[in-house]
């Protein structure tokens, strides 16, 4: 760790992770990870509301080894995926009013095979009286990253992703189990699949090839463990001789909203964080799930318009 001497409202470190820039990304991105992590040694957060897209709010509840709560809001101000996160985070008092405002700027580079996290922080708007919330910034924040590294490279072994998409929940189970639909979206960037056979119930399974943008095939089987429709789809991904290398669990949650909106959460869950760390590097498994879903979302648009 590399740490600059600098006035008591400033501060910026350096740390390096043995794991990929989206990994190290993602635990800055997702709430689920975010909870599991933020604070100081001691604390938890069992409110953590960091929605990480432009100008969306930020709120979290902080509770201390003594029981105390420390509620703190903010929002993003920029995002530039893999690269650059920038968010405004204040603590608030009992009115619900910021005693100040830190500007967080986190950076994300690869050197070396590792990733480089570069972290400074601000403080402004310092009320009168609030002196002793930043006294301590430089032992809270180095404890809060001594938390983050170790949640990502020991302790972590788990993906989740969030979305909430504008479509019935009927039409949502459809696109994830019909192979009319998941042809056209089932993938990143650039993929298609070509079905084998599919037996979407449990104790049934799914073979399919994924074809890459570089003209590689991917074989793939999923065993599906429990089937609800349209609530559940939990399955395995299985690795062996004739699929690729990769074997983890996935549950799939269907969650109705609204007559028109649903909410799907996907939870992966690898047999180790070593693992976890080689599907990253090797597959790119968090940008291409984020890209999946995404083709996901414009098929579902694609339909109903």
């Amino acid at each position: 760790m590399e740490q600059a001497n600098q006035p008591e409202n400033k501060l910026s470190l350096t740390r390096f992770f043995d794991a990929p820039v989206e990994l190290v990304f993602d635990m800055w991105m997702n709430p689920v990870h975010i909870a599991k992590w933020w604070g100081p040694k001691g604390f938890t957060n069992p409110v953590c509301q960091w929605d990480a897209k432009l100008g969306k709010h930020i709120f979290v509840e902080m509770k201390g080894p003594g029981g105390i709560v420390y509620p703190m809001d903010g929002e993003f101000l920029e995002i530039i995926r893999l690269q650059k996160l920038v968010f405004i985070t204040a603590a608030l008092d009992e009115q619900g009013q910021r005693k100040f405002e830190a500007l967080n700027t986190v950076l994300f580079s690869e050197e070396n095979g590792k990733t480089k996290m570069e972290l400074s922080v601000s403080v402004s708007k310092l009320r009168l009286g609030s002196d002793h919330h930043i006294a301590g910034m430089n032992d809270g924040w180095n404890q809060s990253i001594d938390r983050f590294d170790q949640y990502m490279m020991k302790d972590n072994h788990e993906l989740t992703f969030i979305r909430t998409v504008n479509a019935p929940r009927d039409l949502v189970w459809d696109a994830w189990t019909k192979d009319e639909h998941l042809s056209k979206w089932y993938g990143p960037d650039g993929f298609s699949i070509t079905t084998k056979k599919m037996n979407i119930e449990t104790g049934g399974s799914w073979s399919y090839t994924m074809h890459g943008p570089d003209g590689r095939d991917y074989p793939n089987r999923i065993e599906y463990l429990k089937v609800i429709k349209p609530e559940l789809l939990g399955y395995k991904h299985s690795g062996d001789e004739d699929t690729e290398p990769v074997s983890f669990h996935v549950n799939i949650i269907f969650e109705e909203q609204s007559s028109n909106q649903t909410r799907l959460t996907m939870h992966m869950v690898f047999p180790s964080t070593a693992e976890l760390h080689r599907i990253s590097r090797t597959y790119g498994a968090i940008e291409g799930a984020n890209q999946t879903l995404a083709r996901l979302e414009n098929l579902l648009n694609q339909i109903q318009n």
